[in-house]
């Protein structure tokens, strides 16, 4: 496990409430065959995936988040994308975020910190969901 991504998480999300919580998740990925970074460059958090390669999670924290968790979220939807496999060019957009975001949830519910936050996690998810409606 790398500490300082850890470090670099909590400190700039004011994540130190769930250290614990979100070494556990950032082993799994790394357990997983998948690799996380920040990026200091872009608020986006995003996932590479490329045939041959591991997987490459982005955590965009360039600027300060009005809800801290939502750190905590980006990282277990994009995770969710790693889970549900490489995208398909045939599969609607909409329906692959749905499928990240489902296995984010089942991610969630292993954690009782993050339980607790739920129904702040489907507003999260909610939110970010409704910026796919004209995807396809």
């Amino acid at each position: 496990m790398n500490d300082r991504v850890l470090n670099e998480i909590c400190s700039k999300g004011n994540l130190g409430g769930y250290r614990e919580t979100l070494k556990i998740i950032l082993e799994g990925i790394l357990n997983a065959n998948c690799c996380l970074s920040i990026s200091d460059i872009s608020n986006r958090s995003s996932i590479e995936q490329l045939k041959n390669k591991s997987s490459h999670i982005r955590i965009g924290l360039k600027n300060k988040r009005s809800n801290n968790l939502s750190v905590i979220w980006d990282i277990l939807h994009e995770y969710g994308h790693h889970l549900s496999g490489f995208p398909t060019y045939k599969q609607p957009k909409i329906n692959r975020e749905k499928k990240a975001w489902n296995y984010a949830e089942i991610e969630l519910k292993k954690h009782t910190k993050l339980i607790e936050k739920f129904g702040d996690f489907k507003e999260y998810k909610k939110c970010c969901l409704k910026t796919y409606k004209t995807c396809t």
